[in-house]
This record gives structure tokens, sequence and C-alpha cells, in this order.
């Protein structure tokens, strides 16, 4: 899945004069220009709140749908050890959002028990996407409540944050913004959208990925071009910026205890900082360079899992920066190499699902429970693939608990209930 970062070759430059990857500056004013928070004036974000009529785009399917991990589609896998603990079933599937003729792909997921999280973006030249907010508070009960539609912005990634506030990563069209990437920022009440909304420049084409921790909102922006993205961090409570570290093709950016890692593409990479913040370290681990494709990272501990796109899943140590394990995207038999990419990665305890694009959802297991146990090994083994009973891409995977939800780009989104025998899995 592609994320759409330029519109007729705009290539409006920023206020900041830093260029060149790699070079960090501190400030206490914002990068460019910024909405102030309130209402939506210019009608750019519709918001539509009526959970009669958005609960036509939710497919619950009360008995449940096995979805076998199955090695039957890998020709070159060779050690097939059968593991019947982690069964998973297919409990709802979600139509995008439908906006003029024009399908929304989902692009990423949040997960706030018992709320969920979901952006949508689309492909080419035309900025327009969306916001989802469900309520899901065990497998089998799923209910959208809240549905956002953009009518000039991409939206990439999304965080939520204490406060009932969603932080949104994204590329817009609105005149007034010195570049097209921008941090958006949206109230809830009652855990339903409002049209309480600010906006902040952050450099580059498209926002790629948000994190909020704390009182801090870290955003990665970027897709190549001038001015070159990279991490931007800002104050929550006035979206001042407070840090800013310049690299190339930034796409992602997740935390742990303290730690933020940052990834970017062309090649692959991580880049580590503390939470003053401070830039620690810089390691590049290749693969992730098609251009414009989304990439994620994922922390549990001592490991950053990268998912670098044509070279599959990279398992990095934060210590020295090595990378401990290397799986290639699995030959999956009737799928082009090409569509064959790993764009995210999910943790759950002693499991590792990872979103191979047209390849589908595979399932890895290590040797230890990685959210509780440090380690520079952790030895995953594939259990198998999972196709979906009408096939689609898996673009985005989140594991939270016993539920994981997988975006399927423009075939929605689909939650899966997980049951991993050998951990006691519950919702958090």
């Amino acid at each position: 899945m592609r994320i759409r970062s330029m519109i007729g070759g705009n290539t409006r430059s920023i206020n900041n004069p830093v260029r060149t990857a790699g070079i960090v500056i501190a400030a206490s004013a914002v990068l460019g220009c910024s909405d102030g928070l309130g209402p939506n004036p210019e009608g750019r974000f519709i918001v539509n709140n009526n959970q009669a009529e958005l609960s036509l785009r939710v497919h619950a399917i009360e008995a449940g749908v096995p979805l076998p991990i199955s090695v039957d589609r890998l020709p070159n896998f060779t050690s097939a050890p059968p593991d019947a603990d982690v069964q998973l079933t297919l409990r709802a599937q979600v139509d995008p959002p439908v906006v003029d003729g024009i399908t929304l792909q989902a692009t990423h997921v949040d997960f706030s028990h018992p709320k969920v999280y979901v952006s949508y973006n689309v492909q080419g030249p035309v900025r327009m996407g969306g916001i989802d907010v469900f309520f899901n508070p065990k497998p089998k009960e799923l209910e959208l409540w809240s549905q956002g539609i953009f009518l000039d912005t991409d939206v990439s990634a999304v965080d939520w944050a204490e406060g009932d506030v969603l932080y949104l990563a994204t590329g817009t069209s609105s005149e007034g913004f010195e570049t097209p990437a921008v941090l958006e920022e949206i109230e809830l009440d009652f855990h339903r959208l409002t049209e309480n909304v600010r906006r902040v420049d952050v450099p580059s084409f498209a926002g790629t990925g948000v994190k909020v921790v704390g009182d801090r909102v870290y955003v990665t922006s970027g897709t190549g071009g001038d001015p070159v993205g990279g991490l931007s961090v800002f104050d929550r409570a006035s979206l001042g910026l407070l840090y800013f570290d310049a690299f190339a093709d930034a796409r992602g950016v997740d935390a742990w205890d303290g730690t933020i890692v940052a990834m970017h593409g062309t090649p692959a990479g991580i880049r580590v900082y503390s939470d003053l913040p401070e830039l620690q370290a810089s390691h590049e681990v290749g693969g992730a360079t098609v251009p414009e494709s989304k990439s994620t990272v994922r922390v549990a501990n001592d490991l950053a899992f990268v998912a670098a796109g044509e070279e599959g899943l990279k398992v990095v140590s934060l210590i020295d920066g090595s990378v401990v394990q290397h799986i290639p995207v699995p030959t999956v038999d009737g799928v082009a190499p090409e569509m064959a990419v790993t764009n995210g990665v999910s943790v759950s305890g002693d499991l590792v699902f990872a979103a191979n694009g047209g390849a589908g959802l595979f399932v890895y297991r290590a040797s230890v429970d990685l959210e509780e146990t440090a380690t520079v090994d952790p030895q995953l083994i594939l259990l198998g693939q999972v196709q979906f009973p009408d096939g689609g891409s898996a673009n985005f995977v989140w594991c939270a608990g016993d539920l994981i939800y997988v975006a399927d780009g423009a075939g929605g989104l689909r939650v899966v209930q997980l049951q991993n025998a050998r951990k006691s899995v519950v919702s958090p």
C-alpha cells in the first residue's frame, strides 16, 4: 500500500532552514503555521455520529469464521511445526467509507480498550481521508460509534491520548500550510468525534507516523523531496515544536519505557532517542526501498521489529543496532513477488504478526514473552499464513489482548479473535 505524498509537483519550502538529513534543532515555536482549536468553519471535516446509519458498514459474524494458520501455499517452507495452541477466528468485517464514489483505504489502527480508532486515505492525486471510532469490548461486540471524513486530507496514522484526544499524521491540500504534511488534533466528546480541531505544520509532503508519550507528540513526516522530513516533537498543550531531527523518508515511530524509536526507509533504518528528547543512536538495517510505501516499527523491551518492505521483517537490537533476526517475505503460490511486502508488524506476548501486503497475514512465535522478558535472541519461527475468505491485502496489523485488527486497504477493517493457549490473553 502506498501513501500518496505530493500534489501537482508542489515544492513549497518551510520556514525552518534545516535541509540536511541528520541535523537536529531544538525550538520553542511551531513549524510554519497552525490552526487554533475550534469549530470547523470551512466544512473540510464532516462528522457523522449517527450510529444506526454507520452500523450498515459493520458486518458482524456471530458464529465466527475459523482462520487456519496454514503453510499450504508456502512452497519453500521446510519446517512446519504444528501449533494448535494458536487459533484465529474472524469476527467482523467493516466496509471502508465511500465519499463521492471514492472508496477510502484503511491505513492504521490504534486501540484504547474498549475503543478502536481506524484511519483512512486514498491513493492518487486526490487528498481525502477519514477516521472511525469503534466500541469493541468483546470479540463478538463491535459497534461503529463515530465517523469523520476529511475532504482535503489523507490520514496515514492515528494515536489516542489521555484527555480523549486523537492525533493524526496527515497530508493536506488545505491552503495556508508551508508543506502538505500536517499534524492534526481532534477532540472527542464521550468517545465520539467533534469538529474541534487544531493543525500544525510538519515538514515534507506527508505525515507518516504519530505517537503520544506523556505530554509530547512525536510525528514522522517524509516521502522524499525537498524539504526533507524527519521526527518532530511537539508539546501537547501548545503544539509548540520542542525538537526536530531531519532525515529522509521517515515512515513511523513507536515508544517503550522512555525510549523513542523512529523508522526510515531507502534503506530501512532506525533512530533511537531518549525522552529528553535526544538522539542516542542511528542504525541502518536495509530494505524498505519502494518509494512512498507504508512501513512501521514496533518496539518491545530491547527489540525493534521493523517492517522492511521487500526485505520482510527485521528484528533489531536496541542495545547495539545489530539485526538479530531477518525473516524474508515467504514466497506464496499465486502472489506476485512485488505484491508481497512487509508493511506492518505487531507483537502480542510470544506472538508476532506481520502484515505482508498481498501475501496476507503471517504469524510467528518467539521463544519468550516479548512484552514481559527482555531478550536479544527472540528465535522467531513461522507458524504459517492466514488467508481471509475473500482474499485482500494485509497493509497494517495491530494486536491488543485477544483482538487483532487488520487494515486491508480498500477492503476496510477485519477484526480477528486470538486464542493463545500458551498465554492467558485477555483484553487490556
